[in-house]
């Protein structure tokens, strides 16, 4: 089953935590079709923070206004992100990876919008490492920072 939770750790402190390998996201989907992840501050994946072989699919809504060290939006540490519509925008991070931070499983963009991030170094839109990252449609541009605003890939 599902498990969706807040956490109260100091790394991850993200409106929804997603973390189990048998998570089905059908209900997960219609959340984020009909509601906003607005205005979370947190260390890291400011909006939802998704690790530990836990999925997520996101095919409408928003995700904005968040403010996070890295992954403002979103953060994916060894868990699976497919990404078929919404918006992320508006996320705000001191460090790295605005909209979306990824460091390791997989994340595919085949729609949506990652648009207008800001990150304070580099990674305004979406951080990238390793080799899990796929787009085949969608968009990422519009997102501000001093190095690589839009994709920044950590080899």
């Amino acid at each position: 089953m599902c498990n969706v939770i807040k956490s109260l750790t100091k790394y991850y402190d993200s409106y929804i935590l997603l973390d189990n390998k048998d998570f089905i996201s059908k209900s997960f989907i219609i959340v984020l079709m009909l509601h906003q992840l607005k205005g979370v501050t947190s260390v890291t994946g400011g909006g939802v923070s998704v690790f530990s072989s836990g999925i997520f699919n996101m095919s409408g809504g928003t995700i904005s206004g968040n403010r996070a060290s890295g992954g403002g939006g979103v953060t994916i540490d060894n868990g699976q992100f497919r990404m078929t519509g919404g918006i992320i925008s508006n996320n705000i991070v001191s460090l790295a990876g605005g909209g979306v931070l990824f460091l390791r499983g997989s994340f595919i963009m085949s729609g949506g919008s990652i648009t207008e991030n800001r990150a304070s170094n580099f990674g305004g839109g979406v951080v990238i490492q390793g080799s899990g990252f796929q787009q085949t449609g969608g968009s990422i541009r519009r997102n501000t920072a001093p190095d690589s605003p839009n994709i920044f890939r950590w080899r």
